[in-house]
This record gives C-alpha cells, structure tokens and sequence, in this order.
C-alpha cells in the first residue's frame, strides 16, 4: 500500500488508539456491570434479613393467640391481633416485592394462604373461648402450631434462595471481574504489539530510504561517487518523492560531467593542433634564419 508519511503515521496511531479506546470502553462497561452485580448482591441480602425478620411475626402472632386462650381478655386481645394481623399483611406484602423467581413467588402465595388462615384460626379460637371448649381449643392450638411451623419452614426457604441469589451474584461478581482482567491484559498486550509494530515498520520506511540518499550523497560528496546510479524508490511517500527529485538531479548531473568530458576532448585536440602549428611554424622560422645568414656570408665574400 503506497502511502504517504502522513498517513502511515496517521493510520498506525490511529489503529493503537482505536484500541486503547476499546478497552477503556470495555473498562468502563465491565465496570457498570460489576456495580450492578455487586448491588444486586448486596439487595439480596439486604432482602434475606427482612425476610427472616418477618419470619418472627408468627411467633408473635401465636403469642397473642396463646394469650387469648390463657388470660382470655379478649376485647384487649382483639386489639393485639388486629395490629398483629395487620403487620403480618403487610409484611407478605414487601416479600411479594422482594421475589422474583416462580418458586419464590409460589411461596409467598403459600405463606400468604397461612396468614389468611391464622385469622380465620383465631376468630375460632375467640369463639372456642368464649364457649369454653377445652378439646376445640386444644384442637385448635395444636392446628395453629402446626401452622406456624409450615410458615416459618416457607419463609426460611425465601430468605435461603434469596441468600442463594445473593452467593450467585457474588460469584458472578469474581467472574466478570477475573475475565475484565483478562481480556484487559489481552487488549493491552495486543495494543502493544501494534504500536511496536508499526513503530518498526514506519520507521523502516522512512529511514532505509534516507540512508540510501545519505550513502549516494557522500559518494558524490567524496568525488567518487557512481553518476550512473540510481535510487529507485518508487514508492509514493515523501521518501518516494525526494528519490525521484534526487535520481533526477544525479542524471543532470550525469549529463553535465559528459558535456564536460566531450568538451575536454575537443580542448585537448585543439591544444594538440596549435602545438603542432608552433613546431611547424619553429622549423621554418629556422630555416628562414639559416638562408639569412647563407646570404650574408656569401655578401662578406664578394
């Protein structure tokens, strides 16, 4: 792929960023996840404790069932269990709130048919008092104990699937946790290798170009540089276009030391001629002097 500096720069740093912004988003959205499981964890058992609270409601309402049979003041008692009765709905209410699962909410239906059955219990109770039936009220009695047991047991059986709920939410807790550190360290790592990557493959690019620019410059530099060499880079960054320009200004220069040369040629053959010319022209200069002086001796003689 021909691309310039720029953009290789652009594109490298870009893909690492692109990373790094994944992780962080991943991050951040782990993050939101283990807040919501460790609020879920922490509702659970916020939500166990009333539950169990609201397990001891039975045994305050067989208290005031008992008192009813024992004291018999049943106009004060009335006023107890009204109050009593009141708080258990209420109660089963918020636990009607409180679970989500069918099983859970079959109990609650199952507890909330006890409640119903503790008051229809105690208007027998009042009237078994009231008639002082002895085997009735003992029958009655030993059917209300009963009763609170199977809504303790239905309660208690709440208040474990909600602590149970709470354990799963902490597990899934350490999970996601575990697996946010792993997929961190990947992340992290493969963003690594990427920077380094395209840290060595830019720098590459960038710097084997200059070096062969360097080494032809000092060459030429040096007077022993190879005119007829070439770079030949012919990719399309800005090491590219500055191989191109130089090879260019080589080939001028190739062209002038040839001019230059040629012109060396024709110098030295004129200088050549004209040396020649000189020799030619000495010797009959010679020739010229030795007639002179044949004359002039020949004059003296006459």
């Amino acid at each position: 792929m021909n691309l310039t500096i720029a953009k290789k720069l652009y594109y490298g740093f870009g893909a690492v960023a692109l990373i790094i912004f994944g992780l962080v988003a991943y991050n951040v959205s782990t993050l939101n996840n283990l807040a919501e499981l460790q609020d879920i964890g922490a509702s659970r058992a916020k939500d166990a404790v009333i539950v169990e609270e609201v397990t001891g409601m039975s045994a305050q309402a067989y208290s005031v069932l008992a008192d009813a049979i024992i004291n018999r003041e049943l106009e004060k008692n009335a006023q107890e269990w009204d109050e009593i009765y009141t708080e258990m709905l209420e109660d089963m209410e918020l636990v009607g709130q409180l679970v989500d699962t069918p099983e859970e909410i079959e109990w609650v239906k199952q507890a909330n048919q006890i409640v119903k059955e503790y008051n229809e219990d105690y208007q027998l109770v009042v009237r078994l008092v009231k008639a002082n039936d002895m085997a009735g009220i003992a029958a009655a009695d030993a059917e209300i104990d009963e009763m609170k047991g199977e809504f303790e047991e239905i309660l208690y059986k709440i208040a474990a699937s909600l602590e149970e709920e709470m354990n799963e939410a902490d597990e899934n807790f350490d999970a996601a946790g575990a697996l946010a550190k792993t997929v961190s360290s990947i992340l992290g790592f493969i963003a690594l290798a990427l920077a380094i990557v395209f840290a060595l493959l830019i720098t590459r690019s960038i710097v084997s170009g200059i070096k062969q620019v360097i080494v032809l410059v000092k060459d030429i530099a040096s007077g022993q540089g190879d005119l007829t060499v070439r770079l030949n880079i012919d990719t399309k960054d800005e090491i590219g276009e500055l191989a191109g320009w130089f090879d260019t200004f080589v080939g001028k220069l190739e062209a002038q030391a040839a001019e230059q040369k040629v012109l060396q040629g024709q110098v030295q053959g004129s200088t050549n001629d004209l040396g020649a010319a000189a020799t030619q022209l000495s010797s009959i200069t010679n020739d010229i002097n030795d007639k002179s002086n044949s004359i002039a001796e020949m004059s003296a003689m006459v």
